[in-house]
């Protein structure tokens, strides 16, 4: 049975110019979203402005990320690392969590109070399923795929379907959205390095790294969610409207997907 899990989500807001206000400090950006301070924060602007300046720390059993580019402000969620040697790729298992999170990016938005010209926001998921090999991910993908291309795949390589389905928003007028979602069959490979001490080696040795290479083959479902680019501004409140519009839309057809393909979501 598959059993698919999550192994990236983000929120994004597009300033319609780059360049245009003062972009917003990712350290108070992570506490007005979480409500605490992170782990790390890092704003290398004074050396170069375009570097992006990032903050993120754990908010339970994922880690929480805010990156503040001219270009664009990512919100992001992803798997928080094992204390332990890791033997698999690293994914959040705890959907309903990871959902409930992004239900409140997507509603904190409303009260960041970011001074850009926001034309367009987005957001994105990724769903993974680890099968033991190419012909057992090709079944699964095959599951849920769209018709007419439902159980159209044996033991192909390298597959990507992706498609889009244009809707106008149902929460803000005159919106047009883009659903955009991709199916593919991939490889996942995990490095992992094994750095000896030299008290594990003694005082005289020098420290000495190993590294292996473990291959996973991976079932994935990406939603990438948008509104098209808009030549107003639109408002704190529009923003958080269109993003919750799409993070309900992605967790709809992530359970839909689950139904069929036989897991527990």
């Amino acid at each position: 049975m598959s059993e698919w899990k999550i192994q990236q989500g983000r929120v994004s807001l597009l300033p319609s110019v780059a360049g245009m206000g003062k972009l917003p400090s990712p350290l108070k950006l992570f506490t007005a979203i979480w409500d605490r301070e992170p782990e790390n924060f890092q704003n290398p602007a004074h050396i170069n402005p375009l570097s992006p300046a990032i903050a993120n720390g754990d908010i339970g059993e994922m880690v929480g990320g805010i990156t503040v580019h001219p270009l664009r402000i990512d919100i992001t969620l992803s798997a928080l690392a094992p204390t332990q040697l890791a033997t698999s790729p690293i994914l959040i298992g705890d959907v309903a969590r990871y959902w409930e999170n992004m239900r409140l990016l997507a509603a904190r938005v409303a009260d960041l109070d970011i001074p850009l010209t926001i034309g367009r926001v987005a957001s994105f998921t990724q769903v993974t399923d680890i099968e033991a090999d190419r012909a057992s991910a090709n079944k699964i993908i095959s599951r849920v795929l769209p018709a007419p291309f439902t159980g159209a795949l044996t033991d192909e390589r390298d597959f990507t379907l992706q498609l889009n389905k244009p809707a106008k928003s149902q929460s803000v007028d005159g919106i047009e959205m883009n659903y955009l979602t991709r199916w593919s069959v991939d490889v996942i490979q995990l490095l992992t390095l094994n750095i000896a001490t030299q008290v594990e080696q003694g005082n005289n040795a020098s420290p000495s790294a190993m590294h292996s290479v473990a291959s996973f083959t991976a079932a994935n479902i990406s939603f990438d969610f948008n509104n098209a680019q808009v030549e107003r501004a639109l408002t704190d409140q529009e923003q958080s409207l269109l993003l919750t519009e799409t993070v309900a839309k992605a967790e709809g057809n992530f359970r839909e997907i689950v139904k069929s393909g036989g897991a527990d979501a």
